[in-house]
């Protein structure tokens, strides 16, 4: 590092040594107290880079030892003085261009707007806005009082809840948030339980939160509220206070909770079950062009007391054509009910079995289910099997009549 410093300071040059006794310039320009660096040798000689002061050295050992020096390359703050000097002009431009560049640098050149989503014309209401509270094109950036511009162009612009300035250089980036005066049609003004629960966790997104975790809640228990006690941002002057007013926002959010889910099955010993005897009895029908139904007719009634009715229809088709004539048939299966003595096993079996597609029934599939019991209690007549699921899931929907994002 101090060499490089050295070397810059006081100049260096970059030489091409040429001749006999090569070795012996060398020991003799180092014992003189002088350094050198990148010291190189090729076929017709050495290469080597050494201060400006070394230089005038080197020359004057390398003439008694007959040793041609020639400068490849100079620099270093000596050598560009020497150049500035010799074109007076540089130093002249070097000047213009750092007093150019100050006064460009130190003004506002370009006002853009970057706020996505809003209108032209609104965009150029934030132009014309900055440009009366002082913020314009020319002005110097250390004369702004950007809290003051902000506060000016609020008072102009009601319409918006929030308006920032930003300096980048030459540029004035003017980003701005609308005041939402009521949610949008497609957002609902708050979130209520759709069940009762143990709330775990509240994530708002838009609105303010009425529940904090741990709390119980019951359905219908307002979760999140839209409705925000606040302060419009530019509703009063740069002298007084603004009047407290509600701001209507949306409400989106989630709120997580345990939800309790209970089912309760019993299944007695004695199950009767349905079964088909394998007797059947027929009645057909004919509809014409899907209107008009015309049954054939028969000589009895069903005979059965209790039967499973099946349809089976037949379009009537002739030389590869449908006809507007369909026979429908109606074939009635006897069945028979019949007793079936179960094992308390066996019952309890089938209690648990109905009791767990009920539940699955019940509980929605993204949610995630934290703890379940099974208690089955026994008794003369049958079992009854009591199934409890504890999910956590998401309560907060919109309330009836109002539609979700």
């Amino acid at each position: 590092m101090k060499g490089y410093l050295v070397r810059i300071l006081g100049g260096w040059r970059q030489v091409r040594l040429r001749g006999q006794q090569l070795e012996r310039l060398v020991e003799y320009f180092l014992d003189d107290g002088f350094e050198m660096w990148q010291l190189t040798r090729d076929r017709e000689g050495f290469s080597a880079q050494v201060t400006e002061r070394g230089y005038q050295a080197l020359v004057a050992r390398a003439a008694d030892l007959g040793i041609d020096v020639v400068t490849v390359r100079a620099g270093g703050l000596p050598m560009r003085w020497r150049e500035v000097r010799r074109r007076p002009f540089l130093l002249a431009g070097l000047l213009t261009w750092w007093l150019m560049v100050s006064y460009a640098m130190s003004h506002v050149w370009v006002v853009n707007v970057d706020a996505p989503g809003l209108s032209s014309s609104e965009a150029q209401a934030l132009v014309s806005a900055a440009r009366r509270a002082g913020l314009t094109v020319g002005v110097l950036r250390n004369h702004l009082d950007i809290p003051q511009v902000r506060r000016r162009m609020l008072n102009q612009l009601p319409q918006f809840s929030w308006i920032g300035v930003r300096l980048k250089g030459m540029v004035a980036m003017i980003e701005a948030v609308p005041l939402v005066v009521r949610p949008p049609d497609h957002l609902p003004s708050r979130l209520v339980a759709s069940k009762s629960g143990r709330v775990t966790a509240v994530d708002v997104y838009m609105g303010a939160s009425e529940v904090a975790p741990g709390e119980f809640v019951k359905a219908g228990q307002t979760l999140i509220q839209g409705v925000i006690i606040a302060k419009p941002p530019g509703a009063g002057d740069e002298t007084g206070e603004a009047p407290e007013a509600h701001v209507l926002t949306p409400a989106e959010g989630q709120v997580m909770a345990d939800v309790t889910y209970r089912v309760s099955v019993a299944q007695p010993l004695v199950q009767r079950e349905e079964e088909r005897t394998g007797r059947i009895f027929i009645r057909h029908f004919v509809v014409f062009d899907q209107n008009a139904i015309w049954p054939v007719p028969t000589l009895s009634a069903v005979p059965f007391r209790a039967y499973a009715e099946e349809k089976i229809r037949e379009p009537l088709r002739f030389a590869g054509v449908d006809l507007p004539i369909e026979l429908i048939s109606v074939v009635y299966n006897e069945i028979v009910a019949k007793s079936v003595q179960l094992t308390p096993r066996q019952a309890r079996m089938l209690a648990e079995a109905r009791a767990l597609e009920e539940m699955r029934r019940m509980v929605p599939r993204d949610a995630t289910r934290v703890r379940q019991s099974v208690t089955v209690e026994s008794g003369k007549q049958g079992v009854r099997a009591t199934m409890v699921w504890v999910m956590n899931e998401n309560i907060a929907k919109p309330p009836p009549g109002q539609s979700g994002s």
